[in-house]
This record gives C-alpha cells, structure tokens and sequence, in this order.
C-alpha cells in the first residue's frame, strides 16, 4: 500500500524516496521563486526589508511652507474615502486604494517643493507637477480626487 502525505506547497505526493526528493525540489524552488521575487520587487519599491521611514521623517526634511502644502494634499487624499492607503516609502510617500493597491498618486519631496505624480489610468503614465505654492492646489485636488476615482 502507498502512504500519502501532504507537502508543505499542498498537493498530495506519493510516499517513497523518489516522491520525498520531488517533494524537496519542489519546496527548494518554490523558495527560490520567492527569494527572486523579494528582490526584483524590492527594486522596483514594491517591498523592503530595510529600514521603515516614518511620515513625521520626511516631513522633519521639509521646509516650512513646504510642510504646510504636504499637510493639506495629506489631508485631502486621505479624506477621500477610507480605502485609502498611505504607503511611506524611503524617497516618497504613495497614496493608493486598498485590497489591491492600486496606486493613484505619488509625493517626493525636494528641497523647496513636492514632485507629484498623478495616475488617472491603471496602466497609465501619470501626469507630473512641481508644487511650491498653495495657488496650485485647487487644480491639483480636482486631479486627485479624478485618478482616486478612475483607479
């Protein structure tokens, strides 16, 4: 009689040293694609071991007036709805919508303004925009609050 047994990936394999070697490649591979996966995706910013950054570090790195517009934009998207997702990245911060995240927006602060990046489209380039002044957020908020709902 042949003994099954469940492996650590969950298929069913059959007992006997050939199966247990097949078994062990698989699971050898399977933390290899895994291993692969971790650091192509933390290249691209999509995952990160290293250090987390906090939202009050990047804003202690911002000049006063810039502060003040990265508050309210902050305030703004985040009011949006309550799927919103803030994602604090070491060189920006990105705004997104949640199960998916689906990102819409993208904050990096330079030394006297905001480099932001807007995505109407999933797939999409997104639209750029320097801001150094509060002039400039009426047209930016329309943007936003149009990509957080076509994304």
């Amino acid at each position: 009689m042949v003994d099954l047994a469940e492996s650590e990936i969950g298929h069913v394999v059959y007992g006997g040293a050939a199966e247990a070697a097949t078994a062990l490649i698989i699971n050898f591979y399977n933390i290899k694609i895994v291993a692969f996966l971790t650091i192509h995706m933390s290249k691209f910013g999509m995952y990160s071991e290293g250090p987390k950054i906090s939202i009050d570090e990047h804003m202690s790195k911002m000049d006063e007036h810039v502060r003040s517009i990265f508050q309210e934009i902050r305030g703004f998207v985040l009011s949006l709805g309550s799927n919103v997702v803030e994602e604090v990245r070491p060189h920006r911060i990105v705004y997104g919508k949640s199960l998916i995240f689906r990102t819409f927006l993208d904050i990096q602060p330079l030394n006297n303004a905001l480099a932001i990046s807007v995505k109407m489209e999933l797939r999409g380039m997104p639209n750029e925009i320097i801001i150094n002044s509060k002039e400039q957020l009426t047209d930016l908020k329309d943007r936003i609050r149009e990509a957080y709902v076509k994304i």
